[in-house]
């Protein structure tokens, strides 16, 4: 029941914007139409009509996932926000069969339901009184069905961590439709089909209630605020919704029992205090006999037939159909470690009956061991110009000395003095002889710090600032290199603040105060040192120094420690710091983009993020259709015959960075790890040539209206066939030329960047000449969804077979949970924003079952921030699952020098005299994160520790707490940390270099 009036607070974002309706009493109404009256049929067969017993809507995405909105009417679906739940009376289906069965709703808007998805729910959940304006504890909302009483804690629809969205659309057990044509019918009213194995669900108990998905979420009103399809509740009378069914006589036969049930232990889903197990099913039979459903008990007594039809089952969310061929499998986590389990599980047809309980026994998996590490070694301790060191990722005010990290607070305010930090340190430490720098670096690594100067005077001329070699671990010569960069500081807009962030090679004597860098009372300066590690060194213990002097003032000098480590980085590092760049790596140089001088300015930034283990990947096509300068190579022909006309062009510009010659002298030879293809919705077939759709209204937003109601509901009705062949054709192409170069070491990525928002003209230089009919990346709405699934389907048309080379189908999406089952069975890789964070069991679990891999994108850091938070990032990632991090946009230009954004990752040298690149010290700081990330995935392969082993052993030192930062719908975010700290991210790196030794 409903009881009240429910409206939406004036002003409120989730006001429907049309008159609620309230319907006097609220009484549950049902009048003799909707009753459960049988008519007469043909074939022996008869039809019901099926009240609705329970109706409510729920906000899918972000808003207000814990508003409850039972008693708002009427109800409605609007794309990615608003689904609505709708639940029967099913009772006259028991022991019956559907051969037909039609939703009807009543339109209460001025728009209808064009197309829906339609799905079973598979954890049941309370109606509720909510208006829609707060959170109702004993009531379901999006985040949770309800909140316990006695703790005040959300009861979860799917376990731990889950949403709504875990429990439809396929998650949990639930079933899916397609997409389904709404029916516009006389009177206001709408009808659709349900799938007949709806009803079965909903009839044996195995289902909910049906959620209405709006499958043109897309469609807008002039003012560009999305369109509610609106539709009458079950208060309504006469125009409530109802079910339209008809029936058929079940088969006679009850479903035949599973022909072995086994309970086994699963240790990849135990934790450090609980133990796991399978109940692996496997039925018989076929068609009917085969069964629809299973009832599964679980318990730690014994089991018997006699005692189990009376006993619980497990939530319907975590008991899996019955498949059509093969077994199935239900996964049971938090258990008693290694303590007895019992199970049975009996399987139950269309028409409810249900087969003999066959009976298991096992046991659960014993817990995960506790991971260890070796604990780190206390570093050994060893005027006029004072010096003293931090770590790499650290910032120091360049006028009070303070450091940033200590406390952010303190940063900004006047004076400077002896504060501790420049005394001691997690990488240092002071003596009289000036101190001592202590560093772990495994051999392919780098060992960084930062020194700064304070001259006791105001001003000094004629400073300098060396690195020298002192000492080799007995029997070794070599001498690792070293470079030296000032650090050039930003002054942040915002709180007026000068920051440390571009490192700029030091090649000659400076000046305090650094009169280009312009810092007014700037007394000190922040230098950088890196000692690369190479490959082949010793392991040992190395000394070096860092000397600084002035013209007639007695040098300070720094000893530096570098205890080299048994760990080689590999040549393919298992993390990818990918660095994205959407417009020409190297265009603000102003070189004719199809010169050698352009190839080889571009060369060197890929070189820098080579030497800062990451890698850059720039799209090769633009959102107005474009194809960027040799982006692609040429085609020519036409369907079936179109081929790759011209190679050469591309082969000279790519082929260096495929081959890994490009990274020629440096000590890790590779290709790159990523790459993105041309391929797009314009190329190498144009859209608008192919797409059977002539816009007559092209004023914005409403020529995607008129696109999402005038085209063809199947994506590959709307194209002619040449499209799909000239896709796909090319494709396969491309994987033979990747083959016969041998050039298999890259990943390539087929992705879709376009976004139809490009068609406004109000969207700046390219407004209103964007190609795209959806929004490829960051989908939002089922079409959206669906548009990708075809180029998916294209992709694995092509060259789903091929293995040899390293093709992925990529995916750049921030509701994931939202792409209900249509990315099933597509060979992808995801970057995810933060839904990386808070969809991760839904993210884990595609991994497991599609084998999809995963990687969290994002932003670095602003400038008044910490840049541990680069170095951290790496390490959230991996040990959330993912295999990679992306900063959404990397290259900076000269005005970045004046105007920080955190979109400057890659500097330009040119104000210095460097005709390159100069690396920001995010970029610096994400190195020492991968360089961790990395060291702590191969110990955890050498221990065979899972991620959460690795996890606990990394909160022993280090607190990777926090959330993501977005500052509106579709930003890419930033990942915040709750508490980072210098001295616990090289305590971290120690352990784990001497656990790896």
């Amino acid at each position: 029941m409903r009881p009240g009036r429910a409206r939406f607070p004036a002003g409120h974002p989730s006001n429907p914007g049309e008159t609620m309706r309230h319907f006097a009493g609220k009484l549950r109404l049902i009048p003799l139409f909707l009753l459960a009256l049988a008519l007469s049929a043909g074939c022996g067969g008869s039809k019901l009509k099926l009240p609705v017993s329970r109706d409510t809507v729920i906000w899918m995405y972000r808003g207000e996932p814990t508003f409850n909105f039972g008693a708002v009417e009427p109800l409605w679906a609007e794309g990615a926000h608003y689904a609505a739940l709708i639940d029967f009376d099913m009772s006259a289906l028991r022991g019956r069969r559907v051969s037909q069965a039609r939703l009807w709703l009543h339109k209460a808007g001025d728009t209808p339901l064009y197309a829906v998805a339609l799905s079973t729910i598979a954890a049941d959940w309370i109606e509720g009184a909510g208006d829609g304006s707060a959170p109702q504890p004993d009531a379901s909302c999006a985040a949770w069905v309800r909140q316990d009483p006695q703790s005040g804690r959300p009861v979860r629809w799917a376990g731990p961590g889950s949403d709504f969205t875990d429990v439809i659309m396929g998650e949990g057990g639930s079933l899916r439709s397609g997409e389904l044509t709404v029916k516009q019918e006389s009177g206001g009213w709408q009808s659709v089909e349900v799938p007949n194995d709806f009803l079965h669900a909903l009839a044996v108990g195995a289902a909910y209630g049906i959620v209405i998905v709006d499958a043109r979420g897309e469609l807008r009103t002039p003012d560009g605020n999305f369109i509610r399809k609106m539709f009458n509740s079950r208060g309504s009378g006469e125009t409530s919704p109802y079910l339209e069914v008809e029936l058929e006589k079940a088969p006679e036969a009850a479903p035949v029992a599973p022909t072995e049930v086994r309970v086994l232990p699963e240790p990849l889903e135990a934790g450090v205090t609980s133990g796991a197990a399978l109940v692996e099913i496997t039925p018989q039979g076929e068609g009917e006999s085969r069964g629809f459903v299973y009832e599964v008990l679980c318990s730690s007594s014994a089991l018997d037939t006699a005692t189990a039809d009376s006993a619980a089952r497990l939530p319907r969310w975590q008991v899996p159909p019955v498949s059509a061929q093969g077994r199935d499998t239900v996964r049971l986590s938090d258990l008693t470690p290694g303590a007895p389990l019992n199970a049975a599980v009996r399987t139950v047809d269309r028409s409810g009956r249900a087969s003999a309980w066959v009976l298991a026994s096992g046991e659960a998996s014993a817990a995960l061991a506790w991971p260890s590490l070796v604990p780190p070694r206390r570093p050994d301790l060893g005027g006029r110009i004072r010096v003293w060191a931090c770590g790499p990722d650290e910032k120091v005010n360049p006028v009070t000395g303070r450091l940033f990290e200590e406390n952010a607070a303190l940063y900004g305010l006047a004076g400077d003095g002896d504060y501790d930090y420049k005394f001691a340190g997690p990488l240092w430490e002071a003596a009289s002889n000036g101190g001592t720098v202590s560093l772990d670096a495994p051999r392919g690594g780098t060992a960084a710090f930062q020194v700064l100067v304070e001259p006791e005077e105001a001003a000094l001329e004629g400073l300098s600032l060396r690195a020298d070699w002192i000492d080799n671990p007995a029997g070794v010569r070599s001498r690792f290199p070293a470079k030296v960069f000032r650090l050039w500081s930003l002054r942040d807009r915002a709180s007026g603040q000068w920051f440390p962030e571009v490192a700029v090679p030091q090649t000659a004597e400076f000046n305090l105060p650094d009169t280009a860098n312009g810092i007014p009372g700037q007394r000190n300066q922040a230098f950088l040192v890196e000692y690369y590690i190479p490959r082949d060194a010793a392991p040992g213990r190395y000394r070096a120094a860092v000397v600084v002097g002035a013209r007639g003032l007695l040098a300070r000098s720094l000893e530096v420690e570098i205890t080299v480590h048994r760990a080689v980085l590999p040549d393919v590092l298992p993390f990818i710091a990918e660095m994205n760049v959407y417009s020409p790596v190297a265009a603000q140089w102003g070189l004719d983009p199809e010169s050698d001088e352009y190839y080889s300015m571009e060369e060197k930034y890929y070189r820098l993020a080579h030497e800062h283990l990451a890698a850059i990947n720039q799209l090769p096509y633009s959102q107005n259709g474009s194809i960027k300068a040799v982006g692609a190579p040429k085609v020519e022909g036409e369907g079936e015959n179109i081929q790759v006309s011209d190679w050469s062009a591309w082969d000279n510009r790519w082929g260096r960075y495929l081959d890994g010659s490009a990274f020629d002298g440096t000590d890790r030879r590779a290709a790159v790890p990523v790459m993105y293809l041309p391929f797009f919705e314009n190329w190498p077939s144009g859209l608008n040539r192919h797409f059977r759709f002539t816009p007559r209204d092209t004023t914005y937003p409403e020529i995607i209206n008129e696109r999402a109601l005038d085209t063809p509901a199947e994506m590959a009705d709307c194209f002619d066939p040449a499209y799909a062949a000239e896709w796909t054709g090319a494709l396969r192409q491309f994987a033979r030329h990747f083959r016969e170069k041998g050039w298999t070491g890259t990943e390539f990525q087929l992705y879709l960047n376009n976004k139809y928002y490009w068609k406004d003209p109000k969207m700046g230089d390219l407004g209103g000449s964007g190609i795209s009919w959806w929004l490829l990346d960051e989908p939002y709405h089922w079409d959206d969804f669906k548009a990708i699934a075809y180029y998916g389907n294209l992709f694995m048309q092509a060259v789903g077979e091929v293995h040899d080379v390293n093709m992925v189908f990529r995916l750049d999406v921030s509701r994931p949970q939202l792409q209900f089952g249509l990315w099933d069975g597509i060979r992808s890789v995801s970057y995810v924003s933060g839904a990386f964070y808070e969809k991760n069991a839904f993210l884990l679990r595609r991994q497991r079952e599609f084998g999809e891999k995963t990687r969290n994108y994002g932003a670095f850091n602003n400038l008044d921030e910490t840049n541990l938070t680069a170095t951290a990032w790496p390490l959230k990632v991996w040990l959330a699952g993912g295999s990679g991090l992306l900063p959404w946009q990397t290259i900076g230009d000269d005005k970045n020098f004046g105007q920080f954004q955190n979109t400057a990752i890659f500097y330009l040298g040119r104000r210095f005299g460097v005709e390159g690149p100069l690396a920001s010290l995010r970029l610096k700081a994400c190195r020492l994160g991968v360089e961790n990330t990395v060291l702590l995935e191969l110990l955890a392969r050498s221990r065979g520790w899972t991620r959460e082993q690795a996890a606990l052993a990394v909160s022993r030192y280090l607190d990777l707490g926090g959330g993501t930062r977005e500052q509106y719908l579709d930003d890419a975010g930033q990942v915040n940390f709750a508490g980072l700290d210098r001295a616990g991210l090289t305590a971290l790196r120690r352990a784990v270099l001497r656990s790896l030794d």
